[in-house]
């Protein structure tokens, strides 16, 4: 079955990015990708029903998530993004290399995490460049790249690629087993 390339952290307009919802989509798609998630700041796009709404829909092309990257107050304001399927929810840890987060730091916020919501994957890009002292087995969860672009020179830079699933489910539970590849420019 053919891979499908992805996006997992995507800023626009409607938080702190520079570009409208419709045209990141238009640029990722032109980069070849098949599914991108919006994951803009919670604290910065209001209320959520008119941030959903003013996100694009997905077509039997290319899949949208619909998301959020949340600051998490028990772990110092610290990122995670949520993102939604049809039935499933996929948490990611956010880019603990802007943090400068030690392995140990990395684990007791993701602990204190896992007290409300589990967190499923973890970063182990930030900005599209790889941080390789976040892809240990210290760190027990599926490590996912992202560019988590916020201007569209930044789209692109790194990405996941899912085996056959073409479905926003499928692509999460992907996603959450470890059965992806990680890519990068």
């Amino acid at each position: 079955m053919p891979y499908i390339k992805g996006a997992l952290h995507v800023h626009t307009n409607l938080s702190d990015g520079s570009v409208a919802p419709a045209e990141m989509l238009k640029i990722y798609r032109d980069l070849g990708f098949g599914f991108m998630a919006f994951t803009d700041h919670d604290y910065l796009v209001g209320s959520n029903r008119k941030y959903f709404a003013a996100l694009p829909d997905g077509d039997k092309g290319f899949i949208i998530f619909k998301g959020l990257e949340v600051e998490w107050a028990e772990i110092n304001y610290a990122h995670i993004s949520k993102i939604w399927g049809d039935k499933e929810v996929l948490v990611t840890f956010n880019h603990p290399a802007q943090y400068k987060m030690e392995i140990p730091e990395v684990l007791s916020r993701i602990e204190v995490v896992n007290k409300t919501v589990k967190v499923d994957a973890i970063e182990v890009t930030h900005k599209g460049r790889y941080y390789a002292q976040y892809n240990v087995r210290e760190i027990s969860l599926p490590k996912v790249a992202t560019d988590d672009s916020h201007h569209a020179d930044e789209c692109g830079r790194a990405w996941i690629e899912v085996e056959g699933s073409r479905d926003p489910d499928g692509i999460i539970q992907a996603i959450k087993a470890g059965d992806f590849i990680r890519g990068f420019r």
